[in-house]
């Protein structure tokens, strides 16, 4: 004979197991499971960046910054950098340069081994982006400026 405990473990197993295999009921399976929205909404903008889909995951990674306001989220500057990488390749260098920056201004100083990874690529990405940013003018330079009043 089943017990109270056992019922309601077989209950929840399969519930589970019908929200896993319904596949658009992915929320329900998370909740279930006692995955936090932060994390959920992280994994869609990631599968959205994997996905190479970079105009949605710049969507869903802007959500996520704006949902999720500590700065002291061990997710924030991955957010960061991933957001500043949508804006670099669909060519948006404006949006990118301010993101980067803004990542290694709040995380320069971090213990963190793999943010201070995340600061060095975005200090390498800035490297590379900023000379895109600037006016033809300017990138053309005081000689140039001259001869053309």
């Amino acid at each position: 004979m089943m017990n109270g405990h056992w019922t309601t473990r077989s209950a929840c197993a399969l519930l589970l197991a019908a929200a896993v295999a319904c596949g658009g009921c992915r929320s329900i399976a998370d909740w279930l499971m006692g995955e936090e929205p932060s994390i959920r909404e992280w994994n869609t903008a990631r599968d959205l960046f994997d996905e190479e889909r970079y105009e949605e995951a710049a969507v869903a990674l802007r959500a996520w910054l704006a949902d999720y306001h500590d700065s002291q989220d061990v997710l924030r500057p991955t957010v960061m950098y991933k957001l500043a990488e949508c804006y670099r390749v669909t060519r948006d260098y404006e949006r990118a340069v301010r993101t980067y920056r803004t990542l290694i201004e709040m995380h320069a100083g971090s213990p963190e081994p793999r943010i201070r990874d995340l600061v060095g690529l975005a200090r390498i990405q800035l490297d590379d982006i900023v000379p895109k940013t600037k006016p033809a003018r300017e990138a053309a330079g005081p000689a140039e400026e001259q001869s053309n009043p």
